[in-house]
């Protein structure tokens, strides 16, 4: 309310795919919930660090906390960031249509709880090269994703994440 009065909007911002569970590197470890802990067999089998999206359950966790965060709050919108510590072994077109349009679902019931309109915002990863071990390499299965999402209307915003300003021509949103 705050916000608003002052002409702001209020977004959630949602780390999609991070666990931390095998890093000390991040203070965030100790806020990765019990979901990871209590389910390795979703983690990916490159890397616990991250959460197989393959797997029902993982897409219904996910789709649970933006869904809490849509009803519970009175936010102008969430942003999902896909990028953030991204694994491409993490995800495939089916898992990500069938995020996407879950969340749609549950924004369409959050605008008719608040009365207004929810933007649905995504950070895709856009990384040609390994950037750094986290960063693995090209996301083919985000530009059949990002063309359904728009496509059907399930998200307002788009960003690429480009980690370095030098190869940020070859890692921008023209790739897809």
């Amino acid at each position: 309310q705050e916000a608003r009065k002052v002409g702001l909007n209020v977004f959630a911002d949602i780390g999609m795919n991070i666990t931390y569970l095998e890093t000390t590197r991040f203070h965030y470890r100790a806020f990765t919930g019990q979901f990871a802990n209590d389910h390795p067999e979703y983690a990916c089998p490159e890397s616990k660090s991250f959460l197989d999206y393959r797997h029902p359950p993982v897409q219904d966790y996910a789709v649970a906390i933006v869904r809490e965060l849509m009803t519970k709050y009175d936010v102008d919108g969430v942003h999902l960031d896909f990028a953030r510590f991204a694994h491409n072994g993490a995800f495939d077109e089916a898992s990500l249509l069938g995020v996407g349009e879950r969340i749609h679902k549950d924004r369409r019931a959050a605008e008719q709880q608040w009365g207004h309109p929810v933007a649905i915002g995504v950070r895709i990863p856009s990384y040609m090269y390994h950037t750094w071990e986290q960063y693995t390499g090209d996301y083919p299965e985000f530009l059949s994703a990002l063309t359904a999402w728009a496509r059907n209307g399930w998200i307002d915003h788009v960003m690429v994440c480009s980690m370095l300003l030098a190869r940020l021509p070859e890692l921008s949103l023209e790739r897809y």
